[in-house]
């Protein structure tokens, strides 16, 4: 009828399932790690099946470790295991149905971030930042139950110098999903390099997209994020209903 719809159920799809968005990240053609994944006992380079099937990809030999192996579908870190060796990948593969993952090189920067974003940018974002107890076999990932979260106004946010870039990248990834409205995880170097020297361009990946980031703020009442969603909803009713011409 006449309804306006806020993120396609198509767009809801393929944001919830990691090769189906990681395929939309390549389309876009947006900054994230290598990866593979596994059919007929191949191993294949960015989900690319015209890759596979020669002697070099057959197993695990050419894999750039440490990867992280992610369930195709899984929230808040479940089904997902970092893997540092062909050993470790070999123990970890037994009595597991490989089609059902993705295999991602990990990227050690440092920093990680959650835009949300819709087709006008970034309008609401933080720094997911490790506390300082935990424990050195956990720093690989940033989930809620090891992580403090840093506003844009907390002078711990620390913005990317390539904030900008990563904006439009997101946004890029936003319209090849087809979605109005989602969050993503992106992480970023440091801004400092090992030396102790600030660096001219901080890389970033993007890890995945969110079509439902938590906006609890643990006190019952309206949280800052949820307030902004509150605010953004309505201007892309508006849009949505000018493009179809009402």
């Amino acid at each position: 009828g006449n309804r306006i719809e806020i993120n396609t159920v198509n767009a809801i799809k393929i944001s919830a399932n990691k090769l189906l968005m990681k395929q939309k990240f390549i389309e876009a053609g947006v900054k994230t790690a290598n990866w593979y994944t596994f059919s007929n006992y191949l191993f294949y380079p960015n989900g690319d099946l015209t890759l596979g099937g020669t002697d070099q990809t057959r197993g695990v030999e050419t894999i750039e470790y440490p990867i992280v192996a992610k369930a195709h579908y899984g929230s808040k870190g479940r089904g997902n295991t970092l893997i540092k060796s062909q050993e470790e990948l070999n123990t970890w593969m037994q009595r597991k149905t490989l089609n059902n993952y993705i295999f991602e090189k990990f990227m050690n920067f440092g920093h990680e971030f959650r835009l949300h974003v819709t087709e006008d940018g970034c309008f609401y974002t933080c720094r997911k930042a490790l506390k300082q107890d935990v424990p050195e076999d956990q720093k690989w990932r940033r989930h809620d139950d090891i992580c403090v979260w840093f506003l844009e106004t907390n002078e711990n946010f620390q913005k990317p110098n390539s904030w900008n870039d990563i904006v439009s990248d997101c946004v890029k990834a936003l319209k090849a999903v087809g979605a109005d409205l989602l969050s993503f995880d992106v992480r970023v170097q440091t801004p400092r390099d090992k030396d102790g020297n600030l660096r001219s361009y901080q890389e970033y990946i993007l890890l995945e997209c969110n079509s439902a980031s938590s906006m609890d703020n643990g006190t019952g009442e309206v949280s800052i994020c949820a307030q902004k969603y509150i605010d953004e909803i309505p201007k892309i009713i508006i849009r949505k209903a000018k493009q179809n011409g009402r």
